[in-house]
């Protein structure tokens, strides 16, 4: 039985892959194979490789998030763009046509009332076993009342005391401030 990289896909597409802040464009497998396995911290498993086989071998749309067994995970976007640079381009170019689209923001989020804010929080936690090195996903929820100009700021300000605080994983999900994640109501001057 022939292995992976003995396949020949005849084909215009090209692939976008990033592992963080490495990224590439490549033609193929093989490429991808060798630009992940030469970066540090990925670990290519039969799994991985059978799921870059089939992204690479079927008409999958879209782009595929790819976990590895130490629990990161790499991204693999189909393009036909000829070079990195065209698809940053393209992607730049997406960001701003999606921001001209974008709902408005909820009303009174930016509204500009300096004062107490009292807040609520809830965001996905990532707690590692030591032992293990398995991550697990729980639901945590954080309020407070919170000194601001806004609801916008009282939730920043937030987010930013979560992630400062040495307890939480980095790799914790906080929401949207415009998600039903994020509730607020303005108290007044003074508390």
């Amino acid at each position: 039985m022939p292995r992976f990289f003995d396949y020949i896909y005849p084909s215009i597409m090209k692939y976008y892959v990033r592992y963080f802040e490495n990224e590439t464009l490549v033609d193929g497998l093989k490429e991808a194979a060798d630009f992940l396995g030469a970066l540090p911290g990925v670990e290519l498993d039969d799994d991985c490789m059978e799921q870059l086989t089939t992204y690479f071998t079927t008409d999958q749309k879209g782009s595929k998030k790819i976990f590895m067994p130490n629990h990161r995970s790499f991204l693999i976007i189909k393009t036909t763009v000829n070079s990195l640079e065209e698809f940053k381009a393209n992607n730049q170019k997406n960001l701003e046509t999606a921001e001209e689209k974008a709902a408005p923001t909820p009303k009174g989020l930016d509204l500009e009332q300096e004062g107490w804010y009292e807040c609520k929080l809830s965001f996905q936690r990532i707690v590692a076993n030591p032992e293990t090195k398995k991550c697990f996903y729980y639901n945590d929820a954080l309020e407070a009342k919170v000194k601001a100009r806004s609801g916008r700021e009282a939730y920043e300000r937030m987010v930013e005391h979560v992630r400062k605080n040495p307890d939480v994983d980095e790799r914790s999900q906080m929401p949207a401030a415009a998600s039903r994640n994020f509730t607020w109501k303005y108290l007044g001057e003074t508390c």
